[in-house]
This record gives structure tokens, C-alpha cells and sequence, in this order.
């Protein structure tokens, strides 16, 4: 049962990538993933049950294989340094996970009980960053800073999928890394 809910998110993560929402339904995905339509629906309700378990799985992927073991890393600034890198390893390794949890437009809203699981899928995961933050800058700034980080972090890696960064004629992830490391003496020079 599982296997076949795997298949179906599997199928549905490439067809939404190839054609977007208009092109994504449920006799597609369910042709692409070699099972009947019904077991789709057994499955997910609709395509918007669909589309939320996508945004949701690439969300908690995140966070479950990337930033979860950063947050056990005992050196404060070494777990701030790898959780941002994390981002850009998730982005650059599961680029279309990445895609569909992080740069994804698409909305659920007609499904209250959804967005606010998926709501709270992404809150855990802000929870888990803030947290690392607070070790290093307390928690009277620690949801402004991890905001700052997030955003330098996200702004780069969507650049680079984009293709907006070429002109930089490096490999991504040293350039990436260096930014990183640039951010945190900043950082360390504030708090000092």
C-alpha cells in the first residue's frame, strides 16, 4: 500500500514539474505511476490532497534528512553553518522537492484542514532553525536573525536554480559555502 502512495507522489512530482498544475490529474499521474486511477484516489481524495502531500513530503524531507542533524551538532556556530548549507545541499541534491516545498506558488487554500498541516509542517521547520539561532544570538533576536539567514540562504539557492548566477563561473556550492561563512563573521562581529 505504501509502495503504491510512493509511486503516486513519485509520478506526480514529475508530471507537476513537467506541466505545472494545469497539466497535473489524477489519471495522469496514476498512467505515469503504473496503477489504476482508483488507487490514486484511494490514495488522495483529489488533486488538491495530491498537491498538499507533495508540498508537505518535500517539506518534512527537508527536515527530517537535512536540518534535523544539524540541530544535534553541540558547537553553536558549527550548527548554524551546516543548517545553512543543509538548505542548499537539500536544494541542489532533491532539486525538484526543492521546488515544489520551497518555490512552489501553488495553493491549497480550499482545503482549510490541509494548509494548516502544511502550515505547521513549515512552522516545525522554522522552529528547528530559530532554535539554532537562539544558541548564538539569544531570543530576543533570534526570530529576526533566522529570518536574515533564511532569506540570504533561500535568495542564493533560487538565483542558482535559476540559472542567475552563471556569470559567477564557480562551482555553486564553494561560492555558496564562502557566503555562508561571510554571513557568520558578520554575525559573530554583531554579537560580540
Amino acid at each position: 500500500m505504501a509502495d503504491v502512495k510512493n509511486r503516486v507522489l513519485s509520478a506526480a512530482t514529475s508530471l507537476y514539474l513537467e506541466e505545472g498544475l494545469t497539466g497535473l490529474s489524477m489519471r495522469k499521474v496514476a498512467k505515469l505511476a503504473g496503477v489504476s486511477t482508483m488507487a490514486s484516489y484511494r490514495h488522495f481524495e483529489t488533486k488538491d490532497h495530491l498537491l498538499h502531500a507533495l508540498q508537505v513530503h518535500a517539506v518534512k524531507r527537508y527536515r527530517d534528512e537535512y536540518l534535523m542533524p544539524t540541530s544535534r551538532i553541540e558547537k553553536s556556530w558549527d550548527a548554524m553553518s551546516n543548517a545553512m548549507r543543509a538548505y542548499a545541499q537539500f536544494a541542489t541534491k532533491e532539486t525538484n522537492l526543492f521546488k515544489i516545498g520551497f518555490l512552489s506558488t501553488e495553493s491549497v487554500a480550499g482545503i482549510r484542514n490541509l494548509t494548516l498541516e502544511g502550515q505547521q509542517t513549515f512552522d516545525d521547520t522554522f522552529a528547528i532553525s530559530r532554535a539554532i539561532t537562539v544558541r548564538i544570538v539569544g531570543e530576543k533576536n533570534a526570530t529576526q536573525e533566522t529570518l536574515r539567514a533564511w532569506s540570504m540562504t533561500h535568495g542564493l539557492v533560487a538565483l542558482h536554480l535559476a540559472g542567475r548566477l552563471a556569470f559567477l563561473e564557480v562551482d555553486f556550492m564553494k561560492f555558496y559555502c564562502e557566503e555562508v561563512a561571510n554571513y557568520l563573521k558578520l554575525l559573530k562581529s554583531r554579537t560580540s
